[in-house]
């Protein structure tokens, strides 16, 4: 992903779903969440890191390499 300042990890979250083809609906229950706290996710700036640690997982991405090197 980028390191752009202006993009959140949320926003981050949002482009590797859409790159992926995953519904806010799968993505929900793949993280045993609701749709409506998805939509939190998109939103935030930061997250804690255990939800980051299971989108990691879940996705098979490193979100937390990207938000490290956002904070740089």
């Amino acid at each position: 992903m980028t390191n752009n300042v202006n993009k959140s990890i949320g926003d981050e979250i949002r482009v590797v779903l859409l790159k992926r083809g995953i519904s806010v609906t799968r993505f929900a229950e793949m993280i045993r969440c609701s749709r409506r706290h998805v939509y939190d996710i998109f939103n935030s700036s930061t997250l804690d890191i255990k939800t980051l640690k299971e989108i990691s997982r879940v996705l098979d991405y490193d979100f937390i390499d990207v938000y490290l090197k956002d904070r740089d």
